[in-house]
């Protein structure tokens, strides 16, 4: 396991929570896109991992029809922005495991960003969490 306070490089953070997540959101009817480059740039994992796995339940757990779900990024001076984009084009049904566990909601999400001091916002189909810059890695 990690170290607490342990820093990820942006991209593999991303692809990290995505590899997680994929094959189950895939099982339930979305399809997760990453769109994530490689970024020089190193975020608080533990931030990454409770923040946007967080943002991506919420938004499945929301949603009563398939959808695609796109992940991109973005580096401005001393923060990485992370958008997750909600499509609701997909294909099929969705299909639920278990409803039986609370769902996550907003307000969750919300809270827990606060609590890893990542920026979140919400406007329509969009997601943004704003993580701050821990360290510049300076490419080889």
């Amino acid at each position: 396991p990690p170290e607490p306070g342990g820093l990820i490089d942006l991209g593999s953070g991303v692809r990290e929570c995505v590899g997680l997540l994929a094959t189950m959101l895939h099982f339930c009817g979305f399809r997760l896109v990453n769109e994530v480059d490689e970024m020089p740039v190193q975020v608080q994992q533990d931030a990454m991992r409770m923040t946007l796995v967080a943002a991506l339940l919420e938004v499945t757990d929301s949603l009563n029809d398939p959808a695609i779900l796109t992940l991109s990024a973005t580096v401005c001076q001393d923060e990485a922005v992370v958008v997750l984009q909600v499509n609701s084009k997909g294909e099929g049904s969705v299909d639920r495991y278990d409803d039986s566990y609370r769902k996550l909601v907003w307000a969750d999400v919300q809270a827990l960003a606060a609590a890893e001091h990542v920026g979140l916002s919400r406007e329509d189909g969009r997601i943004t969490m704003t993580f701050p810059i821990m360290r510049a890695v300076l490419a080889h």
